[in-house]
């Protein structure tokens, strides 16, 4: 674990090096800002742009956190049913496959077409691009649950709802938190997609009118933002994972059989 945690706090050097490189290469090559600015550029554009850029991060905030929400839910539910109901698994995960092979750039222009230019049309492409993770790995960790533990309650007398909640779904949490995870990751790219078919705010149509412009400088700034949103949210389901599921902790269940052994003697 100590490793671990080293690595981790290898990425910030790295990404340090990184960024200086960047700096000093354009420096030294004389590259033009329209063509690729420098990191220091970039930040002076994120603090004069602020009026503009904020409101259109939190326009994407928002689709996105809806979006993830939704695909969230739905895809609990959707993941519980089929477990549920084996009729439904073979009629929809062929559907819930296709719908992630259909390109994505090719299906929001539709749903601009058939809901407008609103804040619909972008939370249902952000539910697209993110319930796949949710389903899928819920509904793998439902039916791979320890089916000893699972004959043991039913032979008590427990129903099937009764055996689904207090046996599946607790032992799926872990499954159900990485697939979450997951979808956190893919949620903020979705809804700067949907923004790109058609949208009057957010940082995906502020990167399309900086790009046409060449106006690079401005089109990272929104790249910095659209990262760091991401992996705010990738951090917090994280954060909201080791808070309600401490025991999937190695560390953390370590130090609790340790505490509940009984003294020796």
């Amino acid at each position: 674990m100590r490793r671990e945690r080293a690595a981790a706090w290898l990425a910030v050097p790295m990404f340090a090096a990184t960024v200086a490189v960047w700096q000093i290469g354009v420096a030294l090559g004389h590259v033009p800002a329209w063509l690729l600015p420098a990191p220091a550029g970039v930040a002076a554009t994120l603090w004069q742009a602020r009026a503009v850029l904020w409101p259109n991060a939190a326009t994407t905030l928002v689709e996105t956190l809806l979006g993830f929400g939704l695909a969230v839910a739905l895809g609990i539910v959707l993941a519980v049913a089929i477990h549920l109901s084996p009729l439904l698994r073979r009629i929809a995960v062929p559907w819930i496959v296709v719908s992630q092979t259909v390109p994505l750039l090719a299906f929001a222009p539709l749903l601009a077409v058939w809901f407008g230019f609103g804040l619909l049309p972008k939370v249902l492409v952000v539910f697209l691009v993110a319930f796949f993770p949710v389903v899928v790995d819920l509904a793998d960790a439902l039916r791979t649950t320890d089916p000893d533990m699972t004959r043991l309650v039913r032979t008590m007398g427990a129903s099937r709802l009764a055996v689904l909640w207090l046996v599946e779904l607790p032992a799926a949490l872990p499954g159900l938190a990485s697939g979450v995870r997951l979808t956190a990751a893919y949620a903020v790219a979705g809804a700067v997609v949907a923004e790109w078919t058609g949208a009057s705010s957010g940082l995906g149509n502020w990167m399309l009118q900086s790009s046409s412009q060449f106006e690079t400088a401005q089109t990272f700034a929104a790249i910095v933002l659209v990262s760091a949103m991401g992996v705010a949210l990738y951090l917090a389901v994280g954060l909201a994972e080791r808070l309600a599921l401490p025991w999937t902790r190695p560390e953390q269940a370590l130090g609790e059989a340790t505490a509940a052994a009984p003294a020796s003697p």
